[in-house]
Protein backbone atom coordinates (compact mmCIF):
# COMPACT_ATOMS: atom_id res chain seq x y z
CA UNK A 1 0.00 0.00 0.00
CA UNK A 2 2.77 2.61 0.80
CA UNK A 3 4.65 1.72 -1.83
CA UNK A 4 1.79 2.34 -4.08
CA UNK A 5 1.38 5.96 -2.53
CA UNK A 6 4.93 6.67 -2.96
CA UNK A 7 4.70 5.31 -6.43
CA UNK A 8 3.78 8.09 -8.22
CA UNK A 9 6.72 10.23 -6.74
CA UNK A 10 8.76 8.84 -9.65
CA UNK A 11 6.80 10.89 -12.00
CA UNK A 12 8.45 14.16 -10.50
CA UNK A 13 11.17 15.26 -10.39
CA UNK A 14 13.37 14.54 -7.48
CA UNK A 15 12.70 18.34 -5.24
CA UNK A 16 8.88 17.93 -6.29
CA UNK A 17 8.89 14.38 -4.39
CA UNK A 18 10.76 15.60 -1.65
CA UNK A 19 8.35 19.15 -1.45
CA UNK A 20 5.51 16.67 -1.24
CA UNK A 21 6.68 14.12 1.55
CA UNK A 22 7.99 16.59 3.51
CA UNK A 23 4.47 18.55 3.67
CA UNK A 24 2.50 15.34 4.14
CA UNK A 25 4.79 14.27 6.96
CA UNK A 26 4.25 18.02 8.11
CA UNK A 27 0.31 17.69 8.18
CA UNK A 28 0.79 13.88 9.92
CA UNK A 29 2.44 15.26 12.89
CA UNK A 30 -0.06 17.96 13.49
CA UNK A 31 -3.00 15.20 13.84
CA UNK A 32 -1.15 13.99 17.18
CA UNK A 33 1.63 17.34 18.14
CA UNK A 34 2.35 15.24 21.47
CA UNK A 35 3.14 12.05 19.97
CA UNK A 36 6.88 11.92 20.09
CA UNK A 37 7.86 8.67 18.22
CA UNK A 38 5.14 9.89 15.60
CA UNK A 39 7.43 13.58 15.24
CA UNK A 40 10.81 11.60 15.40
CA UNK A 41 9.20 9.43 12.48
CA UNK A 42 8.40 11.91 10.37
CA UNK A 43 11.54 13.27 10.74
CA UNK A 44 13.47 10.85 9.45
CA UNK A 45 11.40 10.20 7.08
CA UNK A 46 11.75 13.64 5.21
CA UNK A 47 15.52 13.18 5.72
CA UNK A 48 15.15 10.34 3.74
CA UNK A 49 13.50 12.04 1.08
CA UNK A 50 15.49 15.19 1.04
CA UNK A 51 18.77 12.53 0.96
CA UNK A 52 17.28 11.28 -2.31
CA UNK A 53 15.81 14.06 -4.30
CA UNK A 54 19.21 14.09 -6.36
CA UNK A 55 18.77 11.12 -7.87
CA UNK A 56 15.14 12.18 -8.68
CA UNK A 57 11.34 11.44 -7.48
CA UNK A 58 11.50 7.30 -7.84
CA UNK A 59 14.56 7.66 -5.82
CA UNK A 60 12.83 9.40 -3.17
CA UNK A 61 9.82 7.09 -2.87
CA UNK A 62 12.39 4.65 -2.76
CA UNK A 63 14.11 5.84 0.40
CA UNK A 64 11.12 6.99 1.65
CA UNK A 65 9.28 3.50 1.39
CA UNK A 66 12.05 1.10 2.40
CA UNK A 67 12.81 3.33 5.63
CA UNK A 68 8.86 3.38 5.98
CA UNK A 69 9.34 -0.66 6.13
CA UNK A 70 12.75 -0.65 8.07
CA UNK A 71 10.61 1.17 10.92
CA UNK A 72 7.86 -0.84 10.67
CA UNK A 73 10.13 -3.90 11.53
CA UNK A 74 12.20 -1.74 14.30
CA UNK A 75 8.60 -0.89 15.81
CA UNK A 76 7.67 -4.51 16.19
CA UNK A 77 10.67 -6.05 17.40
CA UNK A 78 10.59 -3.24 20.13
CA UNK A 79 6.98 -3.74 20.66
CA UNK A 80 7.58 -7.56 21.62
CA UNK A 81 10.48 -6.26 23.81
CA UNK A 82 8.73 -4.38 25.81
CA UNK A 83 5.51 -6.76 25.77
CA UNK A 84 7.62 -9.60 27.06
CA UNK A 85 9.72 -7.47 29.75
CA UNK A 86 6.38 -6.02 31.14
CA UNK A 87 4.77 -9.52 30.85
CA UNK A 88 7.11 -11.17 33.18
CA UNK A 89 7.72 -8.23 35.45
CA UNK A 90 3.79 -8.47 35.86
CA UNK A 91 3.80 -12.76 36.49
CA UNK A 92 6.74 -12.52 38.64
CA UNK A 93 4.94 -9.73 40.89
CA UNK A 94 2.40 -11.66 41.11
CA UNK A 95 4.12 -15.17 42.26
CA UNK A 96 6.00 -12.66 44.47
CA UNK A 97 2.69 -11.21 45.98
CA UNK A 98 0.44 -14.33 45.94
CA UNK A 99 3.68 -17.20 45.85
CA UNK A 100 4.33 -19.61 43.09
CA UNK A 101 1.79 -22.05 43.85
CA UNK A 102 -1.06 -19.73 44.35
CA UNK A 103 -0.20 -17.12 41.07
CA UNK A 104 -3.08 -18.76 38.62
CA UNK A 105 -4.03 -16.90 35.72
CA UNK A 106 -4.35 -13.50 35.78
CA UNK A 107 -6.86 -10.17 34.88
CA UNK A 108 -5.26 -7.36 33.56
CA UNK A 109 -7.37 -3.66 32.83
CA UNK A 110 -6.03 -1.08 30.93
CA UNK A 111 -7.60 2.28 30.05
CA UNK A 112 -4.59 2.98 27.66
CA UNK A 113 -5.34 3.39 23.58
CA UNK A 114 -2.12 1.87 22.41
CA UNK A 115 -1.37 -0.94 20.00
CA UNK A 116 -1.90 0.14 15.91
CA UNK A 117 -3.31 3.44 16.35
CA UNK A 118 0.12 4.63 18.66
CA UNK A 119 2.40 2.06 17.28
CA UNK A 120 2.86 -0.09 14.45
CA UNK A 121 0.09 -2.70 15.33
CA UNK A 122 1.33 -4.78 18.57
CA UNK A 123 1.11 -1.98 21.23
CA UNK A 124 3.32 -1.35 23.89
CA UNK A 125 0.26 -1.46 27.07
CA UNK A 126 -1.52 -3.87 24.79
CA UNK A 127 1.91 -5.58 23.67
CA UNK A 128 2.04 -6.73 27.19
CA UNK A 129 -0.92 -7.85 27.42
CA UNK A 130 -0.55 -9.80 24.23
CA UNK A 131 2.46 -11.11 25.48
CA UNK A 132 0.72 -12.18 28.61
CA UNK A 133 -2.04 -13.84 26.44
CA UNK A 134 1.00 -15.76 24.58
CA UNK A 135 2.21 -17.16 27.75
CA UNK A 136 -1.47 -18.57 28.46
CA UNK A 137 -1.62 -17.04 31.78
CA UNK A 138 -4.92 -14.55 31.38
CA UNK A 139 -7.95 -15.76 33.07
CA UNK A 140 -9.90 -13.79 29.81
Amino acid sequence: ELRREVGRYGAMGGEEAAAEVKQKLEHLVTSRPTAVNLSEACHRLQQAAEGSKAQGGAQVAEAVAALAESMLEEDLAANRAMGAAGAEAIVEAVRQLKGDDRAGRLRVLTHCNTGSLATAGYGTALGVIRALHERRVLEQ
